[in-house]
Parts: structure tokens; C-alpha cells; sequence
């Protein structure tokens, strides 16, 4: 997500990488079936990508949730295939954003950062991370850099996305016949008033959050920071940015390092969910 004039300027997502490059970058060229056309990807596999493509203006890095093993998936079938890997995610998220005005808003505006909305997004992560730990799945945390949260559920990369929507629209299900006021899947913004959105249609392919550490377009210069469970209802997200994050990683342990390591069986996760 680039911003060449700044934060205040105009940005996009910039997907199809067709100019020049150092040799060090690698692309990709994966099937759009949206468009029905190849798209070329950056692969940022390396620490000189990494600084190359921040060096553009890419405040925000928006990885996918998969890996991919063959550079070239450039047919719709291809992208189904496990040698590709694209189709194969390596978590599933839930995207937790309160829908809790400040009142500063201008008429139509989004809800901006303010205590009690993020608080009440603490509140749910928490009601989340309890529904989690009793079918015995180990999950992680991290502020999304904005107003709310991200929750990761790592699990072995062989299963599809169809399968892991399907069981982050089961776990939906559930918080919302547990806590009906608290949390909302309406997809009218109008709707969500007071409550916090449960994301569960972000586990599709191609669809993609903020990373793990990512700065993000704020006056603050907020960062997606991991957060350990224990610690979710100390800390604020302005507690985390581009001058306090760098210190605060050299001191802690990398805590997310589980979402890539510690695989999950989907399969008998599923069958736990649907037995509550």
C-alpha cells in the first residue's frame, strides 16, 4: 500500500509489479480470476527486498496469508494445485474492529481510535481467546496498528481456503450466539453501530490485513505489534510505534514466531467447533 506524497496524499495497492527491478527482488506471476489476467506479485523473501520495497513509500506491507512454492501459477487451475501453494493458507484470521464512535467523525466516516472502542475490542479478542482455549487451539494476538485487532489461528498448510473459511464462519457463528451484543457480521456499516465486527470473510484468497509489524498511514506512526495474551488489557495501540517498537522487538522475544511454527490440524479443530 503505497503513499509517495505521504500519509495525507493519495495512495493505492500496487499488486502488478511490470517495471524495473533489482535482481535481488523475485515476482511472481500468479492467476487473477477476477480479472481473468497474470499478475505479477513481489516476493519479498529477503531483508534487501524488504528495505526496497519500504524505500517506494509502502507505508503498509499487505502479505498473503499463503505461501508460495512455484513462481509461476499463471492459470486459474494452477492456483488450486498444492505445488503451487497459494491455495494453501498458513493461519486463519479473524479481524476484530469496533464500530464505537468518538463523535469527532464527519457524517459517513469510519470510527475513528478512541478508548472505549478499542477497549471493547480487548473485551472480545478476550471472549475469543477463551472460546479458542476451550477446544484446545492455540492462537495469537497483535493491534492492528488502528482501532482494533487481529487474532491468528496457525494451522498446517494443506488444507484450503474454502475449509478454513469455513471454519472461521463456525467460530462467528458461535460468538455470536454467545454474546449477540457484543459482536456483529453485519455487513452494512450502519449495522454495526455499538458493536465490534467479527471478520471472518478476510480468509479468502488474495485477501490480505496489515503485517505483523507493520507501520501504518497514522499521525502516530502506529505499528501492528504482537501482544502476548497475558498483556492484551495493559497496553493501547498508541502505546506502539516507529520510535518505540524498534527497542521494545530487541528486548522481547519474537512471541509470533508460533504463527508459522506451530502447525494445527485443521480437521479435528473443525470437529471441535461444530460439537459446541
Amino acid at each position: 500500500s503505497r503513499y509517495p506524497h505521504g500519509i495525507y496524499g493519495k495512495s493505492f495497492f500496487h499488486k502488478n509489479w511490470n517495471q524495473t527491478k533489482p535482481d535481488f527482488v523475485m515476482t511472481a506471476q500468479v492467476h487473477s480470476e477476477g480479472r481473468n489476467d497474470n499478475i505479477n506479485y513481489l516476493v519479498c523473501n529477503n531483508r534487501e527486498s524488504l528495505l526496497w520495497i519500504a524505500n517506494l513509500g509502502c507505508i503498509e506491507m499487505h502479505p498473503w496469508y499463503s505461501r508460495i512454492n512455484e513462481m509461476d501459477c499463471n492459470s486459474s487451475s494452477l492456483l488450486y494445485e498444492e505445488r503451487c501453494g497459494l491455495n494453501f493458507p498458513d493461519f486463519i484470521v479473524f479481524d476484530l474492529d469496533p464500530y464505537i464512535y468518538s463523535g469527532k467523525e464527519k457524517k459517513g466516516q469510519e470510527p475513528e481510535y478512541n478508548r472505549v472502542g478499542f477497549s471493547a475490542a480487548v473485551e472480545l479478542a478476550l471472549d475469543l481467546y477463551d472460546l479458542l482455549r476451550e477446544l484446545k487451539i492455540s492462537s495469537y494476538v497483535k493491534t492492528s496498528g488502528k482501532s482494533g485487532l487481529h487474532v491468528y489461528v496457525p494451522i498446517s498448510n494443506n488444507y484450503p481456503y474454502e475449509q478454513t473459511r469455513n471454519f472461521s464462519q463456525i467460530i462467528a457463528e458461535i460468538m455470536i450466539s454467545k454474546l449477540p451484543k457484543k459482536v456483529t457480521t453485519e455487513w452494512s456499516t450502519s449495522k454495526r453501530k455499538g458493536k465490534v465486527f467479527f471478520d471472518y470473510n478476510q480468509n479468502s484468497r488474495g485477501k490480505t490485513l496489515a503485517s505483523v509489524y507493520s507501520l501504518r498511514p497514522t499521525a502516530e506512526a502506529t505499528v501492528s505489534m504482537p501482544i502476548e495474551w497475558k498483556k492484551l488489557d495493559l497496553i493501547l495501540p498508541i502505546d506502539f510505534t516507529i520510535s518505540s517498537v524498534p527497542q521494545l522487538a530487541l528486548k522481547n522475544n519474537d512471541i509470533w514466531a508460533g504463527v508459522l511454527t506451530k502447525k494445527q490440524n485443521i480437521s479435528e479443530i473443525i470437529s471441535k467447533a461444530e460439537e459446541i
